[in-house]
């Protein structure tokens, strides 16, 4: 009896799935009419609303070529991992100083597909002139609209930007890029200009430095006589080659005059005459 009542449900259970289905029949047409007019209201909504497009770029953020000048780049301190670098490239896309350059650029503000009719209303022919509500107002829709996301495990970052025109999305992606290289450049640049002027003052220095020891060492020559300014001025070179010269003539003439010693020793005279010619023993051997 207990198998039989969990397969055909208990009589109360019956009862229950008995009284909904006969609700049901009875309000049929209700419940058709309901799911019509809910299908025809969000299918009327659909149409009113208007359409948006999704302009899409991508940049690639090559840190490995990111110091092709020459030089760190000053943004991005050495020992900070890829993650981190990635990350701050696309908080920088997202910047309202890049995102305001941007509105600025194409004149969004003046833009009905961007700004909406409420916005576009409180247009000011002079940008400059724009009050910080209405810029907090327009620095609002750019994000809501703008969306940056990083391509799993690559160094790509992906752009897009919704709006009801789709040129003007597209133009505003392009401009984002743009917007983002340049910037990337001139950040280089200026970090590139300012090594340049360091290392320059750096050569200033030290060709100062050098001058001023050339000027010290060329008064201490003049002053000493140790070393000349040139060779053909160098006092004490031209004293230590004659000094050289005259102690060679000497010892030669010393040499000479101990062998000319040594043979007189000998009491030969023919040997004496032959290594004495000056003397006068070969007169005396004719006579």
């Amino acid at each position: 009896m207990g198998g039989g009542d969990a397969g055909g449900g208990s009589p109360q259970d019956q009862l229950s799935l008995l009284g909904f289905w006969r609700v049901i029949r009875k309000r049929k047409w209700v419940i058709v009419s309901c799911l019509v007019l809910t299908v025809t209201a969000v299918t009327i909504v659909s149409l009113m609303m208007p359409r948006k497009y999704d302009a899409v770029a991508r940049i690639n953020l090559d840190f490995e070529n990111s110091n092709s000048l020459g030089l760190e780049q000053l943004g991005l301190p050495s020992g900070v991992d890829a993650t981190t670098k990635l990350e701050t490239q696309i908080r920088i896309i997202q910047s309202e100083t890049l995102s305001w350059s941007i509105i600025k650029q194409l004149r969004l503000d003046e833009q009905k597909a961007f700004t909406g009719p409420k916005l576009l209303s409180a247009a000011s022919s002079d940008f400059d002139k724009i009050d910080d509500v209405r810029r907090a107002k327009l620095l609002k829709q750019f994000k809501e609209s703008l969306n940056v996301q990083l391509v799993p495990k690559t160094q790509i970052v992906e752009l897009r930007f919704r709006s009801t025109d789709p040129k003007l999305a597209a133009n505003i992606v392009n401009a984002i890029s743009g917007g983002y290289i340049e910037r990337t450049f001139k950040t280089k640049y200026e970090a590139t200009m300012k090594a340049s002027d360091w290392l320059a003052k750096q050569l200033d220095d030290l060709k100062d430095k050098t001058e001023s020891a050339q000027t010290k060492l060329g008064e201490y020559q003049k002053k000493t006589g140790i070393l000349g300014i040139d060779e053909s001025h160098n006092i004490i070179m031209s004293k230590l080659d004659e000094l050289n010269r005259q102690l060679s003539l000497a010892t030669a003439d010393r040499i000479i005059k101990e062998a000319k010693f040594r043979t007189a020793q000998s009491s030969d005279p023919e040997l004496i005459a032959t290594v004495i010619p000056e003397s006068t023993l070969p007169s005396w051997k004719s006579a």
